[in-house]
């Protein structure tokens, strides 16, 4: 069964397959890439601690008692509905901010998962930043896959220097600081 793109995916499969010099008429890895794209996203979504593309979500909170209220999924762009207790809340009088909401004249009642949140929240468009980040971990996880590195030993028959080597674009040792860099946009929200 063909592996099809999480909707959370940013960066497409003829995108990926692009930036890595994979000629779009071949199939052969498009369920791996697709499958990296997918994991990738995941991953670097676990990294910030909430959604990369702008969707859409319903939470339940406890209540804290204040006009505060945290949010999990950041960075709100905006929100639809509030209740409290059953309730629902004048959205005019409730301030957005990109990790917390407040309520100008209320409170979020103390109690258990008495407070749903419906929020518009992540980026749309995604920065570009975080879509190259995504490709290039994408083509480094296809280069630690046996398929990819048949594919690259191919690709170094038909294009390699004179010493016989492919020169990659694709260097493993930049995990590392792609993932840093990741990880500065939680810090941010």
């Amino acid at each position: 069964m063909p592996v099809t793109p999480a909707p959370e995916t940013f960066v497409t499969l003829a995108d990926a397959k692009a930036y890595m010099g994979i000629d779009p008429t071949v199939t052969t890895y498009d369920d791996l890439i697709q499958g990296l794209i997918n994991a990738v996203t995941a991953h670097m979504e676990a990294k910030i601690a909430g959604p990369i593309k702008q969707r859409s979500f319903t939470d339940t909170y406890d209540g804290t008692g204040l006009q505060v209220l945290p949010l999990r999924h950041i960075p709100v762009q905006a929100v639809t509905q509030v209740t409290v207790d059953g309730q629902a809340v004048d959205i005019s009088q409730i301030y957005v901010y990109q990790s917390f909401l407040e309520y100008a004249n209320g409170f979020f009642n103390q109690g258990y998962k008495n407070v749903t949140v419906v929020a518009t929240v992540g980026w749309n468009p995604v920065p570009d930043d975080l879509v190259l980040a995504c490709k290039k971990l994408v083509a480094i996880e296809f280069m630690k896959a046996p398929a990819g590195k048949n594919w690259l030993a191919q690709k170094s028959q038909t294009l390699s220097s004179p010493s016989g080597n492919l020169v990659s674009q694709f260097d493993p040792t930049e995990e590392d600081a792609i993932w840093k860099q990741i990880a500065t946009y939680r810090q941010l929200l």
